[in-house]
């Protein structure tokens, strides 16, 4: 968690550098009416609130639709909210590995003919090769592997004649701090978590009722029929 607020804390110093020079060198930056700062990025929006502290952090993915039906604008929606994951770890920490190979090969081919005559009319002769190979290889490899914490997902959408999704992520000081309280009563010594005790309270398998979900908190969840 240290870890986060330290990368966000990098993105605060990006935006305030973009304030005081060419904004246009880390980003767009806009300013809200109530004075508060938005970092625009390539998929990626980071919102400051007045006093210059990170409040905020968005990510949104779009994805192309192949079936334009219910199930095929889920799959998409799916996979868009899994790319926006990857979208928002790849800011925050990314591992880039260059390698440069130089290959040298000096290879050497001999020939001998021999040409045989009458009596002791023999010929040998001798030819000798070189051949220089020299290459140069590159390659370059990025990863980015990490943990999230207070992500929610804001919107999802789907634009008919874009054929595409999209999902809108976010993650606030409040949810990260929200999530980590939660985790850390969940895992104290001596506590039991929901899903442990609703484990000992019954072994048997629970037959799933009907439900309809609705509300903005669910807004992945599929609309009632």
């Amino acid at each position: 968690m240290n870890k986060l607020f330290v990368i966000f804390a990098l993105a605060l110093g990006f935006a305030a550098y973009g304030q005081n020079t060419n904004s246009e060198n880390v980003g767009k930056v806009e300013t809200n009416p109530d004075g508060s700062t938005v970092l625009k990025l390539d998929g990626i929006d980071i919102e400051f609130d007045q006093s210059g502290q990170w409040s905020k952090i968005y990510s949104t993915y779009t994805h192309p639709v192949e079936f334009p039906d219910r199930r095929g604008i889920k799959k998409a929606q799916v996979i868009a909210e899994e790319k926006g994951k990857a979208q928002l770890i790849r800011f925050l920490d990314q591992q880039v590995e260059s390698q440069r190979i130089v290959e040298e090969v000096d290879s050497t081919v001999q020939q001998s003919k021999r040409t045989q005559g009458t009596g002791s009319n023999d010929e040998f002769t001798k030819t000798s090769q070189r051949t220089m190979v020299e290459s140069v290889k590159e390659f370059t490899r990025s990863y980015a592997a990490g943990n999230l914490r207070g992500v929610t997902i804001l919107e999802t959408g789907y634009n008919e004649k874009a054929g595409e999704v999209w999902v809108k992520l976010g993650i606030s000081r409040k949810t990260v701090a929200a999530a980590g309280a939660i985790k850390q009563s969940m895992t104290a010594p001596g506590g039991t978590s929901a899903a442990g005790k609703a484990k000992n309270d019954s072994q048997d398998v629970q037959k799933q009722p009907s439900e309809v979900r609705t509300g903005r908190d669910l807004p992945s969840s599929d609309p009632p029929n």
